[in-house]
């Protein structure tokens, strides 16, 4: 399932923001009988790819959302194609069946981004509504008269995965203690910190870093060539301990640990953004078949401790202030479909 874009021709000096193929959506969610059942962020779908997408699919990649590298100022019109990262979107084995959903809808409902806020520099003209150029592509596989009976009228569960997201949170303080409102088997936790006085800058949406403007997709120069580039500017976190019931799941661990080592084990990637940062409970969370979660539905109280000490103040002279954080948690859940309708065993 992609998402088509048509975006208008630049002029001047104008450049739109880093993979503004993704910056144009707000969120997008899909909805089955009037039911949320996932609901996906462009913050999320960057990450994700960052730290699952092969090497060898990234020029690509890069190519079809618009990353900076792709889109100089001064762009000509261009078409973009955005991935989209729902659980039947990446396994054929799951693919959704709508022969069996005769009576409940599912809509794809996407809310986008206004113009100004896909633009890195530059503006647009009046009323030029970016959404209204896109298209939803669908690949549908289609079944023989039999299969299509066996479909319709037999009850099916599907292991579906979902993501969580309770909101940015902004930080204002060295030590900031995150309490994670998740439910159900979570078999990963991700999380980044943007500093706010950098992303104002020329919409950083993507720096997760505390170094202005050193950040472009698949660039690390920038980042090692700066006087005094530690793992605390780098990851915009210093240590960071996660605590179950008041219990350390584990010591309080640097930030390289969570930005290098932990994907480095668990996905097919180590992001070049270094301010991605990844905890898993499972061997291998790309994968479909689980090996591995916590049951958050069972944890009173769950709590990420982060020790963030270049916020408000002179460790990075261009991250003063305060800080978003963003806290992204992927659960297991059932889809039951049967008598024409379709919903999720567990709700929240």
């Amino acid at each position: 399932m992609y998402l088509q874009t048509q975006l208008p021709a630049l002029s001047d000096s104008n450049k739109w923001v880093d993979y503004v193929g993704l910056r144009l959506l707000q969120d997008v969610e899909i909805e089955i009988g009037g039911q949320r059942i996932d609901k996906h962020y462009p913050q999320w779908m960057y990450i994700w790819n960052q730290l699952s997408l092969p090497l060898g699919k990234r020029h690509g990649y890069d190519l079809m959302t618009g990353s900076g590298d792709t889109l100089p100022p001064n762009s000509p019109a261009t078409t973009l194609y955005i991935p989209l990262e729902f659980w039947f979107c990446r396994n054929v084995g799951l693919s959704l069946p709508l022969i069996a959903l005769q009576y409940h809808e599912v809509k794809i409902n996407i809310d986008f981004e206004s113009a100004a806020n896909c633009l890195q520099s530059g503006t647009l003209a009046t009323g030029v509504d970016l959404g209204s150029t896109t298209s939803l592509w669908v690949d549908y596989i289609y079944l023989d008269t039999d299969e299509r009976r066996r479909f319709a009228q037999l009850s099916h569960e599907y292991l579906i995965e979902q993501l969580q997201f309770t909101g940015v949170e902004t930080i204002t303080q060295n030590n900031y203690r995150y309490k994670m409102n998740f439910n159900h088997p979570c078999k990963e936790i991700v999380w980044a910190i943007s500093c706010d006085a950098i992303n104002a800058n020329g919409n950083q949406w993507t720096n997760f870093t505390a170094l202005n403007g050193s950040w472009q997709s698949g660039q690390t120069s920038a980042l090692a060539s700066v006087p005094g580039a530690s793992n605390l500017v780098n990851t915009n976190a210093n240590t960071t301990n996660i605590q179950l019931n008041g219990q350390d799941r584990f010591n309080a661990r640097d930030g390289n640990y969570f930005s290098l080592v932990q994907p480095y084990q668990h996905h097919e990637n180590v992001p070049y953004n270094r301010g991605i940062n990844v905890y898993s409970f499972a061997l291998k969370p790309e994968e479909h078949q689980p090996s591995g979660s916590l049951n958050m539905s069972r944890i009173d109280t769950a709590v990420l401790k982060l020790d963030t000490p270049q916020l408000g103040s002179a460790v990075s002279a261009t991250c003063l202030g305060t800080g978003s954080l963003y806290v992204f948690a992927i659960n297991y859940n059932v889809l039951r479909i049967m008598s024409g309708m379709g919903g999720i065993s567990f709700s929240n």
